[in-house]
């Protein structure tokens, strides 16, 4: 064999691996999920960490619940560049104290729904991660 096609055929495996691993990347990405990677409190705010960019526009005072009521019209939420992240401001009656939260009904901008969050326990500086 000479240099040429030597390196012809490992120019020929590249690809073929290439397809390869494309085809496996396919295959695992049919049944994605959508789901809360981390929630943590601290500085007046509580901020919910997502494994996918969340669509804003299904993030309403009756997704988010804060000791079993929607949130109120003064509280501030807002997302990160990504997507992401969402940091929702605390109101004054919330500080210090440990709060429930429970999220559901939010959908990814690919248009997957939320793995809803039951009633989730928060003291003030708690943090929670879950596993992918």
């Amino acid at each position: 064999m000479n240099k040429r096609s030597t390196v012809v055929g490992f120019i020929f495996l590249f690809f073929l691996f290439q397809g390869i691993a494309q085809q496996y990347r396919f295959f695992n990405d049919q049944n994605p999920k959508f789901y809360i990677k981390e929630i943590e409190r601290e500085d007046w705010q509580i901020i919910i960490e997502f494994n996918l960019a969340v669509n804003p526009e299904t993030v309403t005072p009756y997704t988010i619940l804060i000791n079993g009521e929607p949130l109120p019209a003064e509280v501030k939420f807002l997302f990160n560049r990504k997507g992401d992240k969402l940091a929702i401001y605390e109101l004054p009656q919330w500080n210090g104290i440990p709060v429930t939260i429970e999220i559901k009904n939010i959908m990814s901008y690919n248009n997957l729904n939320l793995n809803p969050l039951p009633p989730l326990f928060m003291y003030p500086e708690d943090e929670y991660e879950w596993d992918d």
